[in-house]
């Protein structure tokens, strides 16, 4: 009866604790430290272990979780995984943030709500210019945090949505001031998508030149190689060289993984694009529909995609499947600069 009693109470205890971890827990190259969290920084955290102090690069974590945190927390961070943000926005408004006693935790609470409502707001859902306030408060209020770079990027992204690239490419340029070659490379490559959104692809070509130049073939740096390449190609198409982007675009086509799906629907738009300025409007058409059907999950790629199925559906007499994409654009993507076209 004692031990039924004892295990009990241990249920319960474990039902109410608003933890489920008993340590800090930092990931890094699949690599796990548990222990306490000492300091965090733009570049680095560092957790107390064993009597000893591990300083970990942020460029090399894949997730953090707090001792004291809600255990919805770990909700939020699989449904965020999944790109399920309106489920992980839920979630969030059930943590009474005032209940939350460590400050660390409350600025992870604090990301996420800005992170959700920034990839809503690209998605079609909510205003850009709200959550734009609300990532921007985040990264002036906690400019110390972990989180700090990865904030700059998602408002540089937020501004070139509603066509302030020029705004957009002073938060990118934060990212230069990380201490690893990859986020510098990472900020070249946003900067010269600002410029292809700025309809200046002759000063945008320069930036996905500069990563190329610098980069090479390596597993750990293949995916901003190939981002690079998309980005120049779609500079060539804009450029009139549309043979030349064309096979670039097959070429990155051939080599992406299926599981890429940003970079695929970036390369079939490409693709489109330079088959569209060719003539080619049913080979245009199905590069589009590509993006439509398998990459949808990517905001602006599918509504860049939608807008050109609206034009080639009509160039082709089909008006029923215009329309359909048409509404599908304003339905989904009201507030893109496609819609606004």
């Amino acid at each position: 009866m004692k031990k039924l009693l004892i295990s009990l109470i241990t249920v319960a205890c474990l039902a109410t604790c608003p933890t489920a971890y008993s340590a800090d827990t930092v990931t890094a190259n699949k690599i796990r430290f548990s222990g306490k969290i000492v300091k965090i920084s733009p570049q680095s955290i560092a957790v107390k272990r064993n009597g000893s102090v591990e300083n970990i690069p942020v460029n090399e974590i894949t997730s953090v979780s707090f001792d004291g945190e809600q255990r919805s927390l770990s909700l939020v961070r699989s449904a965020i995984r999944g790109q399920r943000y309106s489920a992980a926005a839920k979630t969030l408004n059930k943590i009474d943030v005032a209940e939350v006693r460590r400050d660390l935790v409350k600025q992870e609470i604090k990301f996420f709500k800005a992170f959700c409502a920034a990839k809503a707001a690209l998605g079609g859902e909510g205003k850009i210019v709200d959550a734009g306030r609300i990532m921007g408060k985040f990264a002036k209020d906690y400019p110390n945090n972990y989180r700090y770079y990865e904030a700059n990027e998602i408002i540089g992204d937020l501004l070139t949505s509603l066509g302030r690239d020029n705004a957009a490419a002073k938060f990118y340029s934060k990212l230069t001031e990380a201490p690893w070659p990859d986020y510098k490379t990472k900020a070249n490559i946003a900067a010269g998508r600002a410029l292809l959104a700025a309809k200046n692809p002759n000063e945008a070509i320069r930036y996905f030149e500069k990563v190329l130049a610098g980069s090479d073939k390596n597993t750990s740096n293949q995916k901003q190689r190939l981002e690079a390449e998309v980005g120049k190609a779609r500079c060539l198409a804009e450029q009139g060289e549309l043979k030349k982007a064309k096979s670039l675009a097959e070429k990155i086509i051939r080599e992406v993984g299926p599981e890429e799906t940003d970079l695929n629907a970036r390369a079939y738009n490409t693709l489109g694009t330079s088959l569209k300025k060719l003539g080619k409007k049913k080979e245009a058409l199905i590069a589009f529909l590509h993006v439509d059907i398998l990459y949808s999950t990517i905001p602006d790629a599918h509504a860049e995609a939608l807008y050109n199925l609206i034009q080639l559906w009509n160039d082709l007499n089909n008006t029923e499947r215009a329309n359909s994409a048409q509404q599908t654009l304003n339905k989904q993507y009201k507030n893109s600069r496609w819609a606004k076209k």
